[in-house]
C-alpha cells in the first residue's frame, strides 16, 4: 500500500477516493445511474427552455428536430447540399460507404487492421473474435479488461463498441434514401443497451470509450433526425443512456490515470454532449469542463514546435483531430474558443504535414493504436490527408494539405460543403526540411511533389512520464526515396504481451538504430513502462536546399560495464543520397549492428559492402557501407501499417566489431541515379572526414569536428561541408 501511494500527491489520492466511493455506490445499488430504467425516467435529464421537464418524449424529439439544422457541425445542417457536394468531388465515397455499411449491418466488421471480423447479428458487444475471449458481464470496475488471459484484447472488443461505424451506416441512408438503413442503425443502438445495462460489463470500464461511443450516437440522431426509425421512445432512451455516460465520465476522468489522449478524448465527448443536446441539465456545465480541460492541457500535449508530448505521430494526429472537432463543434454552438487550441491545432497540423509522405501516410513513430476519433472519410488510419484537409479550411492554410490530396468528404460534414472550396488549391510550404527542437525530431526532403524523398530523423526525448507510449527507436530514420517508402518504423501491431508481439515491434532490433552487445539505447519494463529509457545529450542541425545535416549523442549505451558513447548524424546531399553516420567511442572490445527495417514486399541482394534493394518492379535504393571488416545480413521481420495487422519484410544489418572508436558510414541512393564510385573515411585529428566519389560530377567531402561551434563551407568541383558533432546550436551559415 505504502509503494501505491508513494509520489501521489493530495489532489490525485482524494480525486482516486471519489472515483472508488462513487464505484462502490453503484456495486451496492446506491446509484440511480445503475437503477432499472422506466419508461419515465428520461424525464430527468432533458429540460425545455423554460426550466420545466417536456410534456413527453415526442414533444423532446420534435424540438430536437426543429433545432438540429443549426446546432452540430455544419455538414448536418443541409444534409441533402452536404451529400451532393461530396458526389461531386468525390464520386467514390457513395458506393464504398454503402459498401461498408452493407458488411457491418450483416456482422461483418473492418476494425483496426483486422478484416471481416465476425461479431454476429446482433453483435456479440464483449466478444473478442480475434482471440476467442468473452469479457464477463460484471460491474464495470470488476472487468479486469487488462488481463488478455481473461478478456483477449480489449481493444478489439472496444474498436466495435466505439459504434463509428454506425455512422457510416446512418450515412448509407443519405446516400441512397433508404429508411432500411435508419432502422439498421436504430436497431443496433436498441440491442447495445439491451446487451450492456448501464454500469454493467467492459464497455462501461473506459471513460474514454464512453465518450467515443457518445460522440458517434449523437451524430446518429443528427444524420438520422428526420428518419421515421427515430422514434420518440427510441430518443428518450438513448438521451438516458448519453446523460448517464456524461455523468461517468465526468466522475471518472483520466486526470491521474492517463492524462494524455486518454483525458483530452474525454474533455471532447463532455464538449460534444453540452453543445449537441443543451436540453440536458448537465449541458453547459459539460461544455465548460471540457473546453476548460482542452485549453488546459493542449498547449502542454502539442509543444510550442507542434511535436506531440508522447512521441507518436499516431497520437499526434488523434490530438489534432480532437482539436479539429472541439473548434469546429464550439464554433457552431457560438461557444468562445480560445486561443489556445487555435494556435495548438495550426502547430500541430504543420508538424503532421512535415512529416507525411508525398502519399500522405506518415512513419508509425511510437505506439499506434489503430483508431482515429471519427472515420467519416475512410480512408486508413495512418494517411493524414483528410485531417490536414479540413485543419486548411479551419485555419484558412493552403499549404498544410498534401499535395496528393484530392478534397475530402470529412471537410463537408465537419463544416459545410461550402469548405471544400478552400482546399481546392495546394500551396507547397516555404521550407522543405523541418527541425522540430522541442521533440527532436528533423524531417529532411528534397521536395513536395508525388516524387520527393524525405527521412524522418527521431533525435528527442523518450516520451511523457514513463514513456508508455513510446518505442526504443532513438535516433531512428524512416526513409522514403522518390515517393517509395524504403526504411520504415515497423509499427505497433498489438499491446498484448503475451504474444510476443509487443516488444517484438517497439524493441530496438525492430527500428533503424544501432545496438551495442546486443543492446538497445531503451529497454522495455512492463507493456506501457520501460526499464531504461536513454537521454539525448545534444543535438545540432544546419538546413539548406543542397544540403541537410543533422546530429545528436546520447547517453543510451553509458550503461554498460564498458560505457559506449554514440552520435548518429544524417545528411541529406541534394537529390543524390543520403549519409547515415555512426560515431562509437569506448575502451574495450564491443560488437555493434545497424539495422535498417525496408518496407514490406522489398527485396535485398548482397554484394560485399554494397546491397541493392528491390522489388517486383527492379531496383529501388542502393546501400553502401564505409565499414571494411564487416558484413550486411537480411533477416526476416514483421511490420505493421494497423494495429492487429502485419506483413512478412526483411530488415538489412550490418555486424561489425569494434575496440576504442568505429565510425560506421552508411550511404543510401535511390537506385535510378548513376551509381557513386566510393565511399571513404579518415580521421584527421579531431575530424572525421568522410568522401564521395561522384565520377566526373566531382567528389562530395564532409568533415565532422567534434566540439567544434563554427561551420564552413566552400564552392568548387570539391564541394566540402563541415558541421559540429555535439554542438548544442545551430549552425547559420550555408553549406552549398
Amino acid at each position: 500500500m505504502r509503494g501505491a501511494l508513494k509520489g501521489r500527491s493530495f489532489a490525485e489520492l482524494g480525486d482516486r477516493a471519489v472515483q472508488a466511493g462513487h464505484a462502490a455506490m453503484e456495486r451496492m445499488g446506491l446509484s440511480s445511474d445503475t437503477a432499472v430504467p422506466t419508461a419515465t425516467d428520461w424525464h430527468a435529464e432533458l429540460r425545455e427552455g423554460s426550466g420545466q421537464p417536456f410534456k413527453d418524449a415526442a414533444a423532446a424529439l420534435s424540438e430536437f428536430r426543429a433545432k438540429a439544422p443549426t446546432r452540430f457541425l455544419a455538414g448536418t445542417s443541409d444534409i441533402a447540399a452536404t451529400v451532393a457536394a461530396i458526389r461531386m468531388v468525390d464520386p467514390s465515397a457513395e458506393s464504398r460507404t454503402i459498401e461498408i455499411a452493407d458488411a457491418a449491418a450483416a456482422g461483418q466488421h473492418w476494425l483496426l487492421g483486422y478484416d471481416a471480423l465476425d461479431y454476429g447479428t446482433p453483435p456479440d458487444w464483449h466478444l473478442d473474435p480475434v482471440h476467442d475471449r468473452r469479457a464477463p458481464l460484471a460491474h464495470w470496475s470488476a472487468v479486469p479488461y487488462l488481463d488478455e488471459r481473461v478478456v483477449g484484447d480489449h481493444k478489439v472488443t472496444w474498436e466495435l463498441n466505439r459504434h463509428q461505424w454506425l455512422v457510416l451506416i446512418a450515412k448509407a441512408y443519405h446516400f441512397t434514401g433508404d429508411e432500411q438503413w435508419a432502422e439498421r442503425a436504430l436497431a443496433h443502438i436498441d440491442a447495445w443497451i439491451e446487451a450492456n445495462p448501464r454500469k454493467q460489463g467492459i464497455n462501461w470500464a473506459s471513460s474514454l470509450e464512453i465518450a467515443f461511443r457518445g460522440i458517434s450516437w449523437l451524430w446518429v440522431l443528427y444524420l438520422l433526425r428526420d428518419a421515421e426509425a427515430l422514434t420518440a421512445e427510441r430518443f428518450a432512451r438513448m438521451v438516458r443512456v448519453l446523460a448517464v455516460g456524461g455523468r461517468h465520465v465526468e466522475r471518472h476522468l483520466s486526470t491521474w490515470f492517463s492524462p494524455n489522449t486518454h483525458l483530452t478524448g474525454e474533455a471532447l465527448g463532455l464538449l460534444y454532449l453540452g453543445c449537441a443536446i443543451p436540453e440536458m441539465n448537465a449541458a453547459a456545465r459539460w461544455r465548460r469542463l471540457g473546453m476548460a480541460i482542452l485549453a488546459e492541457r493542449m498547449p502542454e500535449h502539442l509543444r510550442a514546435d507542434g511535436t506531440y508530448i508522447e512521441q507518436s505521430t499516431h497520437y499526434a494526429r488523434y490530438t489534432v483531430d480532437f482539436l479539429i472537432h472541439a473548434i469546429a463543434l464550439a464554433r457552431r454552438s457560438g461557444e468562445e474558443v480560445p486561443q489556445a487550441l487555435t494556435d495548438a491545432l495550426r502547430r500541430g497540423a504543420e508538424f503532421l504535414r512535415n512529416v507525411a509522405r508525398p502519399d500522405g501516410t506518415i512513419p508509425l513513430i511510437g505506439d499506434d493504436d489503430g483508431g482515429r476519433l471519427l472515420f467519416l472519410d475512410p480512408v486508413p488510419a495512418n494517411d493524414v490527408r483528410p485531417t490536414l484537409a479540413v485543419a486548411c479550411a479551419i485555419t484558412g492554410d493552403t499549404t498544410l494539405v498534401c499535395s496528393a490530396g484530392e478534397p475530402s468528404e470529412e471537410v463537408a460534414w465537419l463544416l459545410g460543403p461550402a469548405a471544400l472550396r478552400v482546399v481546392v488549391s495546394v500551396a507547397q510550404p516555404v521550407t522543405r526540411s523541418r527541425f522540430f527542437p522541442d521533440g527532436g525530431i528533423a524531417t529532411l526532403r528534397d521536395g513536395w511533389g508525388h516524387d520527393a524523398s524525405v527521412a524522418v530523423f527521431d533525435c528527442g526525448p523518450h516520451g511523457m512520464g514513463n514513456g508508455g507510449h513510446a518505442h526504443a527507436d532513438l535516433g531512428s530514420i524512416d526513409l522514403t526515396l522518390r515517393g517509395r517508402p524504403v526504411v520504415v518504423d515497423p509499427g505497433t501491431f498489438s499491446y498484448l504481451t503475451g504474444e510476443g508481439a509487443r516488444d517484438g515491434f517497439r524493441g530496438a532490433a525492430a527500428h533503424a538504430v544501432p545496438m551495442v552487445d546486443g543492446h538497445g539505447s531503451a529497454e522495455p519494463g512492463g507493456a506501457f513502462s520501460w526499464s531504461r529509457a536513454p537521454r539525448v545529450m545534444a543535438c545540432s542541425a544546419h538546413l539548406s536546399p543542397e544540403c541537410d545535416i543533422v546530429a545528436f549523442s546520447h547517453d543510451g549505451f553509458l550503461h554498460l560495464e564498458d560505457p559506449v558513447s554514440h552520435r548518429r548524424s544524417l545528411v541529406r546531399v541534394r537529390r543524390d543520397y543520403w549519409l547515415v553516420i555512426d560515431n562509437f567511442r569506448s575502451v574495450h572490445p564491443h560488437d555493434v549492428s545497424i539495422s535498417f527495417p525496408l518496407a514490406a514486399q522489398l527485396r535485398v541482394a548482397v554484394d560485399g559492402l554494397r546491397a541493392v534493394i528491390g522489388d517486383a518492379r527492379g531496383e529501388v535504393a542502393r546501400f553502401v557501407t564505409s565499414v571494411r571488416k564487416s558484413e550486411w545480413e537480411v533477416a526476416d521481420m514483421w511490420t505493421s501499417t494497423a494495429y492487429g495487422r502485419r506483413e512478412p519484410a526483411v530488415r538489412l544489418v550490418q555486424r561489425a566489431s569494434f575496440t576504442g572508436n568505429l565510425v560506421a558510414a552508411t550511404l543510401v541512393q535511390p537506385a535510378d541515379d548513376v551509381p557513386l564510385i566510393s565511399l571513404g573515411v579518415n580521421v584527421d585529428g579531431d575530424s572525421t572526414i568522410l568522401s564521395i566519389e561522384r565520377g566526373g560530377r566531382g567528389c562530395d567531402v564532409f568533415r565532422l569536428r567534434e566540439n567544434s561551434g563554427s561551420f564552413d563551407g566552400s564552392a568548387g568541383e570539391r564541394e566540402e561541408w563541415h558541421w559540429p558533432a555535439q554542438a548544442a546550436v545551430v549552425p547559420k551559415k550555408d553549406c552549398s
